[in-house]
């Protein structure tokens, strides 16, 4: 049951960053600066930063 919960957490969290991201403000290297990528593996939002940089406005 825990896991259902995580993934719903998971699915939630990465619908909202997609919602408020402006990618035209995407700064992959101030975000690297801040945070590696290796750590990235941890973030449910980080596999929609590709993604969502390549909109109109990236």
């Amino acid at each position: 049951m825990r896991s259902a919960s995580l993934a719903e957490d998971s699915k939630s969290s990465r619908t909202c960053y997609a919602s408020i991201l402006n990618p035209a403000r995407l700064k992959v290297g101030a975000m690297l600066k801040e945070m590696p990528r290796k750590y990235w593996k941890n973030l449910p939002e980080a596999a929609l930063i590709p993604q969502l940089g390549e909109l109109p406005g990236a």
